[in-house]
């Protein structure tokens, strides 16, 4: 192992804290897209109304819905816990990386987890869409895997 100064050490980790912050910030940019549509994380994360057909304002005769999504939730919010353990513990750094990398993961497989939920006359329906990694979410990737990379250098490092 290769010895680096303690305030190598703090840079290093000051580094993994901004990578998490980057990524809660990506929150706001589109995540997915599908055709000329685009949703921010937030949107993603948290649901959306999409449609709600009410003519007479009587009641909802169909509405299409993006419902709240854990995994979106987990992917923004896991890595800024990974940022704070690799801010205040060198120890348990492995965990740091190990929650990045796991947000990795959820960012690349977050397009075939996110569906949209139907109702039509009272009978609500999920359904699969095509959706595509908008800027955003590819921004979260990227940084989710360079956060995971710098939380390893910092727990193998003496």
């Amino acid at each position: 192992m290769i010895k680096i100064s303690q305030q190598q050490k703090r840079l290093l980790s000051y580094g993994i804290f901004f990578v998490s912050i980057i990524i809660l910030l990506t929150i706001f940019l589109p995540l997915l897209r599908i055709n000329d549509s685009t949703y921010a994380g937030y949107e993603v994360a948290f649901g959306k109304e999409l449609i709600d057909i009410d003519p007479f304002g009587l009641g909802s005769i169909a509405s299409a819905r993006l419902p709240i999504s854990f995994f979106a939730i987990i992917a923004f919010f896991l890595p800024i816990i990974g940022g704070i353990i690799g801010l205040f513990s060198r120890g348990i750094a492995i965990v740091s990386g190990a929650f990045f990398l796991i947000a990795f993961v959820l960012f690349l497989v977050l397009p075939n987890e996110v569906v949209i939920a139907y109702t039509i006359a009272g009978t609500t329906t999920t359904t699969e869409v095509d959706w595509s990694l908008a800027f955003g979410g590819i921004i979260a990737a990227i940084a989710s895997a360079i956060g995971a990379g710098l939380s390893l250098v910092f727990a193998l490092k003496k």
